[in-house]
């Protein structure tokens, strides 16, 4: 009697076991899928520290040093030369070239630079001052025999920048020359008003060596404006006066 009651009881009381069971398994199921819910991951510290920044390998504002070649077309007008003579038959424009050494810091420059130019007029017939076709003696027809000269001259250079390619660059410098070739002088008669065309050397007269200062000073000063499409490279063009009026356009490599 009590076995078959207490199995009885227990045949009962299995189903409740397992009801209350699995109650209590989805209970903890729920429970950890809400606590997985409320749970966020904490942030990567390493997103709050500050990037590097890139590393550069040269310093704007660093001292640097370079070369440069300068191309000039050199020129006296017709009107200056008259300011000393009476006539001329013409201005003088030659070429000419140069070599320089760069130091730059910043917006300031620093060259020393060594050029080449020609110098010799036209020949013709030259008229002294005060003088005139219809006076003897006043009147010297002019032959250039190769003259040029070499200069070397040191410049102080600024720069104001436009943009990042753009720059205004102005500046002045002294330095010195040596000019070679020959100026020869004959005195000449003219039969005419027309200087160049009407006059000619007197026969028989003496062809003389001009005498002319062969050590001039160079007085520089610039304006003009620099390009710079490369970090090492500087392209000029500049119109200024080295003694002589020049214009022209040089390049400059930084190393």
């Amino acid at each position: 009697m009590f076995m078959c009651t207490t199995k009885s009881f227990s045949a009962v009381l299995s189903p409740f076991a397992v009801f209350f069971l699995g109650f209590s398994l989805l209970s903890g199921t729920a429970d950890a899928q809400e606590g997985l819910e409320g749970y966020k991951p904490a942030a990567d510290s390493r997103e709050d520290e500050p990037k590097a920044e890139p590393i550069k390998l040269t310093d704007p504002d660093a001292a640097r040093h370079g070369v440069g070649l300068r191309l000039r077309y050199v020129f006296v007008p017709k009107s200056l030369i008259e300011v000393f003579l009476e006539e001329a038959p013409s201005g003088m424009g030659n070429g000419g070239f140069g070599l320089d050494y760069v130091y730059r810091k910043k917006e300031f420059e620093f060259s020393v630079g060594f050029e080449y130019d020609k110098l010799s007029p036209d020949d013709g017939f030259y008229v002294e001052r005060g003088g005139g076709t219809n006076m003897p003696g006043t009147i010297d027809e002019i032959t250039f025999q190769d003259l040029s000269w070499f200069s070397i001259d040191a410049a102080f250079v600024w720069h104001k920048p436009l943009s990042e390619l753009v720059s205004l660059r102005y500046g002045g410098g002294f330095g010195f020359g040596v000019v070679r070739g020959e100026i020869l002088s004959k005195d000449a008669i003219c039969l005419g008003d027309d200087t160049q065309n009407e006059c000619t050397p007197i026969p028989g007269a003496p062809v003389e060596k001009k005498d002319f200062f062969r050590y001039p000073p160079v007085f520089n000063a610039l304006a003009g404006v620099q390009f710079t499409p490369g970090d090492n490279l500087a392209i000029n063009l500049e119109i200024g006066m080295r003694t002589v009026f020049y214009t022209g356009v040089g390049a400059q490599y930084f190393f």
